[in-house]
């Protein structure tokens, strides 16, 4: 076995030191993870749990894997760092109360997250317009939805609602605001 030296030993030990960044390491050390499916598991706030995520980034104990626009987190490939994690957690009780919670709820939320449309349930507006499709009744599985008109919703907006004549929307909320998709088709003026 090798040694490691005592500047990344007491890195390692202060990532993982913290009650939260444990229950990381043990919910990663089952698979791979999105901050989504891991701040619900632990009834954190997004931001938070990426924050904790970031911290065990740093100290080399996970890694980011990126899906095309979806990054999930998962234990480093690391011979030292995972020796570690594995010999941390193999003093973790296993059966604590907190630890099997968290696991049942990082499994629950993971299951109808492969029923979804194609992974696009992970952000707002792949929840808006998932619940779309589901309140529009289709019952074939989509593999690709074409969007026209999104535009930025205030916070606060209504959920998927119909409209007067009787068309199903979807309300998306962004913190950016971003330009609505009707300023993008609006007439230009012409030209002199």
């Amino acid at each position: 076995m090798s040694s490691t030296a005592a500047p990344i030993l007491v890195g390692w030990l202060r990532a993982a030191g913290e009650p939260t960044r444990l229950r990381l390491l043990a919910l990663c050390a089952d698979g791979a993870w999105s901050v989504s499916d891991l701040a619900q598991a632990l009834r954190h706030s997004e931001p938070r749990v990426s924050r904790h995520l970031r911290i065990l980034c740093e100290a080399g104990l996970l890694v980011r894997v990126r899906h095309g626009q979806w990054v999930d987190y998962r234990l480093t490939d690391g011979a030292e760092a995972a020796s570690f994690v594995r010999g941390l957690l193999a003093q973790l009780d296993r059966g604590d109360p907190m630890l099997v919670r968290d696991h049942n709820s990082a499994r629950a939320g993971a299951a109808p997250e492969t029923q979804t449309l194609a992974h696009g349930a992970e952000s707002r507006l792949g929840r808006a317009l998932a619940e779309l499709v589901a309140a529009g009744g289709l019952s074939a599985p989509l593999e690709a939805v074409l969007v026209f008109g999104v535009s930025h919703a205030p916070a606060g907006a209504a959920p998927p609602s119909r409209t007067r004549a009787g068309r199903r929307k979807a309300h998306a909320h962004s913190h950016s605001g971003g330009t609505s998709a009707a300023g993008c088709f609006a007439p230009r003026a012409p030209r002199s």
